[in-house]
This record gives structure tokens, C-alpha cells and sequence, in this order.
């Protein structure tokens, strides 16, 4: 079966929390030949935010584990657009569920409004990635948010 047939059954689904299901079930075996820096090696990739408490202690539980970590300073090096919405199927989240809502950017670009679309969303998490939930975690094919911390030692 193609991913398109694949996602002409997704309008079937009743449920939003089955749609999240069937869409991740459905999108992330597709990503597994792609690659988000280090997402395909044994390498762990960190969206990291050096002024986040949270993103620093998640940053020392990875080095004290010894593992070959690349750190991307995802204010400095913003993703692209690709690299959000596969970061996204990676995690299994609408761009609204990693987006940080109260920071100024978000209420002055009103994106609270419920006409934006996924599109939009995501094209304004790679203008203002300060909107991006942080810490993220990218490791074996998997991705996680790093709140709490120890949420991402599940996918090492």
C-alpha cells in the first residue's frame, strides 16, 4: 500500500487521539531513511537552548553518559522547515503541542488563532524557533522533549 492510500484512511478516523495514533504509525516508518543530523547513527542530536534550566540538565544527563553527542544551538541554527515537521512525525506532536505559548512572539503573531494551519505553524517555528519547546532529543529514529529530563533516556 502506498503512504497516500496510507493517508486517504486517516479521514476515517473518529478521534483525534486515533488519528495521532494512526498517523504515527503510518508516517514514522517513512522517516526512517531520512535523516535529521545524527538521527540515523548512533549519535544523539540535541536542540539545545543554553539559557533553558531545563535543556542544561537535560544536556548533563546525555554527556554523563558518555555517548557521541552533537549539540545544535536551535536559536543560533534554526531548523528548516523539513527538519520541523520530521522532528514532528518523530515525536508524534501537531506543531501547536511543542510550541511555547507564552512567549510574547506567539500572542503577536496570533498564533492562538484557530484559522492557522499546520503549514503556517510550522513556518512560524522556523522564524521564531524561541517558540520551540526545548530541550529536543533526537536518538535511535526517536525523538523526545526533554520535560522532565529523564523523558529522553527512553530513547537511548
Amino acid at each position: 500500500m502506498k503512504a497516500t492510500e496510507n493517508c486517504k484512511f486517516l479521514k476515517l478516523a473518529t478521534t483525534p487521539e486515533r488519528v495521532k495514533r494512526r498517523v504515527c504509525a503510518i508516517v514514522t516508518p517513512l522517516l526512517v531513511p531520512l535523516t535529521l543530523t545524527g538521527m540515523r547513527t548512533k549519535k544523539v542530536t540535541i536542540w539545545h537552548n543554553p539559557r533553558c534550566a531545563k535543556s542544561r540538565e537535560t544536556l548533563a544527563l546525555l554527556q554523563a553518559r558518555d555517548i557521541d553527542l552533537r549539540i545544535i544551538e536551535y536559536l543560533n541554527t534554526p531548523p528548516d522547515i523539513a527538519e520541523i515537521g520530521r522532528a514532528l512525525a518523530l515525536l508524534c506532536l501537531e506543531p501547536r503541542e511543542i510550541m511555547r505559548t507564552g512567549e510574547d512572539i506567539y500572542r503577536q503573531q496570533h498564533l492562538d488563532a484557530p484559522g492557522c494551519t499546520r503549514a503556517q505553524l510550522i513556518a512560524a517555528l522556523h522564524a521564531h524557533p524561541i517558540l520551540i519547546q526545548r530541550p529536543v532529543v533526537f536518538a535511535n529514529g526517536k525523538a523526545r522533549i526533554g520535560r522532565p529530563p529523564e523523558t529522553v533516556l527512553e530513547i537511548l
